[in-house]
């Protein structure tokens, strides 16, 4: 696996990806980063009714970690060749808004015709990692749709994309789909990465230990793409 590619080459600007951690074949690269995106923890906890007298608060016991949640937004463009289309391009001249105002056509490079490019295979990539495939054997099956990972710069998110809605934006004279909004929900858990697939199903975690000056005791983790390395094999 060539990881200088999977993690943008060294790029300055590396590129939001989601990644198929059953097969690396079916990954997925945004044509733009996204904005925005959000993520919620949420931790669920036991109030007890308190007997002893002075106490104002009820008592509180944790229980459990839910699993994480994460929000994103990702553009697919096949409108135009983004390498040799300048911002220029998309401007009409003053002199064409004066004349005809609010009423101006758009310009020619915006006026989409017929071309093999299509932003429905990224749409087709991504609705492929909402089926279930059998991960396990004949014997003992394991049918669930691939575990992905939301990879951008330093963030990372693994887990199973829970919903996704596509918006179809742009069309060429024929019908073609030529711009796509598609924001995907995903459940899992942010920041921590489990060590595989297995343990990222069932929640595994190793609770860290407080030392005595209040820094989490725990070992070193393994670099991001060491984990990935693994979960990618």
């Amino acid at each position: 696996m060539n990881f200088s590619s999977l993690f943008g080459g060294g790029s300055d600007k590396p590129k939001a990806s989601i990644y198929c951690l059953d097969n690396a074949d079916w990954n997925v690269v945004a044509d733009f980063n996204p904005t925005s995106f959000k993520y919620t923890r949420a931790t669920e906890w036991a109030l007890e009714q308190s007997i002893a007298m002075g106490h104002a608060w009820q008592r509180m016991a944790f229980k459990t970690g839910k699993v994480d949640e994460l929000e994103v937004t990702l553009l697919f463009d096949e409108s135009e060749d983004r390498s040799e289309t300048k911002a220029a391009d998309f401007m009409p001249s003053p002199a064409n808004l004066v004349r005809s105002g609010l009423q101006s056509q758009l310009p020619e490079s915006m006026q989409p015709t017929p071309s093999d490019r299509t932003a429905l295979d990224k749409v087709t990539q991504l609705h492929r990692l909402t089926l279930p495939f059998n991960f396990g054997s004949d014997s003992e099956p394991q049918i669930r749709p691939p575990a992905v990972a939301f990879v951008w710069g330093p963030f990372e998110f693994q887990g199973f994309i829970t919903s996704l809605t596509n918006e179809f934006l742009l069309f060429d004279e024929e019908g073609g789909v030529r711009r796509v909004q598609s924001s995907l929900k995903l459940q899992g858990r942010a920041m921590g990465a489990a060590s595989d697939v297995d343990s990222l199903l069932d929640g595994d975690y190793t609770p860290g230990k407080q030392s005595a000056s209040g820094n989490a005791g725990s070992k070193t983790s393994a670099s991001r793409k060491d984990i990935l390395a693994s979960l990618l094999k």
